[in-house]
């Protein structure tokens, strides 16, 4: 008689190794806006459920890959740019849902800023920064912060493991993540939906 297959993934695994590099080149892409390598850690199909991020039409049971990268490098989302972001993941656990299925969880913390085209560097007098992006020489025209834990699915497949869907919950934030991107280079904000 077969055994189960254990529920829970242990750092020795190799699936957790696997799970681990995709999570990690998931958020490298994003804030480095590569979308070439994120369409290379997802399958085909996904399940994509941003409600709590961006509300309740930013939830898609189905979409496709090159859907799901057009619209996060669209340049009213991530692929503005002159959005800056960091995506922190942390304390990682992992579920075997089947022999061919694995839900990870994540903290995440994601960073996210709206810099000015003007290039002007600005000094306190302190030798400090003052209202300016350290080292980009752009003034900082919106932060926000989203604080919450995320769900990637991955699936195995003959290529081996692939995202196929993420969840994230947001706890709380810091700023106005739909005000960040609808910004105006004068500092003015659109009203979101």
């Amino acid at each position: 008689m077969a055994q189960p297959a254990p529920t829970t993934i242990t750092f020795e695994d190799p699936e957790y190794q696997a799970c681990t590099h995709i999570s990690q080149q998931w958020a490298i892409s994003y804030d480095t806006k590569n979308w070439a390598l994120l369409s290379t850690i997802l399958l085909p199909e996904l399940h994509i459920d941003y409600t709590s991020v961006m509300g309740p039409s930013d939830y898609f049971p189905s979409m496709s890959a090159a859907d799901y990268v057009a619209m996060m490098s669209n340049p009213s989302t991530l692929g503005h740019p002159l959005v800056g972001t960091q995506h922190f993941l942390s304390f990682p656990t992992f579920t075997r849902t089947s022999p061919d299925t694995i839900t990870g969880l994540y903290q995440v913390r994601a960073h996210h800023v709206r810099f000015s085209s003007d290039a002007q560097g600005g000094s306190d007098g302190k030798g400090g920064v003052k209202g300016y992006a350290k080292g980009w020489g752009r003034k900082v025209l919106a932060v926000a912060t989203g604080h919450s834990v995320i769900q990637h699915f991955y699936t195995r497949t003959e290529e081996g493991w692939k995202l196929s869907g993420l969840r994230p919950e947001v706890g709380f934030d810091q700023g106005d993540l739909k005000g960040l991107f609808a910004v105006r280079e004068e500092g003015e904000v659109v009203k979101t939906a």
